[in-house]
């Protein structure tokens, strides 16, 4: 059975929110989902321990952690459901977000958010522990330091709700999401997070059968990692 309600901590500020739970794992209750929530990150990190710039204001910089049974199977995915989660409910409010394998959403071509996921065990459990960070209104002289194509949801379509409401509305998803996936198969999951993914081209035998979005990036087949 999935935890029932969320614990909620807050940092105005903090290194890095994945840092924190990461060193406060083992007494964090296994009873419920803990999310971990900060105004301003000086440390935070993205993939392959990327810089992950994250200035005061109302963005999300979160982390969230639970525990799951180490026979689940589905356990590689949670990562991929909490960008399901988040481009759900951004679609939602009609911004046309999708997924850049793995764990990227993007809007347009431009970066707008993002998911690091690790895991590790906790007693006879496996604890999961999701960051997310979101520009919900990243100011454009910090966009242009970015080393990528990125946005906002201001940015984009001048949204003004608030980035705590974002994260609401996008765990109360990835809730929803987690308990259906309980119920469905996994490759049901694997069908619908194809929907997500930025539209392919055409797939042929130099790539091994991926495919390449508008973007020229490489979507591979949605196969779970080797153990």
């Amino acid at each position: 059975m999935l935890k029932k309600s969320i614990q909620y901590i807050y940092f105005d500020r903090i290194d890095s929110t994945n840092g924190w739970v990461r060193m406060h794992a083992h007494h964090l209750s296994k009873e419920h989902f803990t999310c971990v929530i900060a105004r301003e990150q000086t440390a935070g990190k993205g993939r392959f321990k990327r810089v992950w710039i994250s200035p005061r204001g109302e963005n999300i910089y979160a982390s969230l952690f639970f525990t799951l049974k180490a026979t689940t199977p589905y356990i590689s995915y949670m990562g991929q459901l909490m960008a399901y989660s988040c481009i759900e409910s951004l679609r939602s409010a009609l911004f046309p977000a999708y997924l850049k394998w793995p764990n990227d959403i993007f809007i347009e071509g431009k970066k707008v958010g993002g998911v690091l996921t690790e895991s590790f065990f906790i007693e006879n459990e496996i604890g999961i522990l999701i960051g997310l960070g979101l520009n919900v209104d990243l100011q454009e002289e910090v966009l242009t330091k970015i080393n990528q194509p990125a946005t906002s949801l201001s940015r984009e379509l001048g949204a003004n709700k608030s980035g705590r409401s974002w994260l609401k509305a996008i765990l109360e998803r990835f809730y929803y999401l987690l308990t259906k996936l309980q119920c469905d198969s996994l490759p049901s999951f694997q069908e619908s997070l194809k929907t997500f993914l930025s539209p392919p081209i055409k797939q042929n035998s130099e790539n091994g059968g991926t495919s390449r979005d508008k973007n020229g990036i490489l979507i591979p087949r949605l196969q779970p990692p080797s153990p």
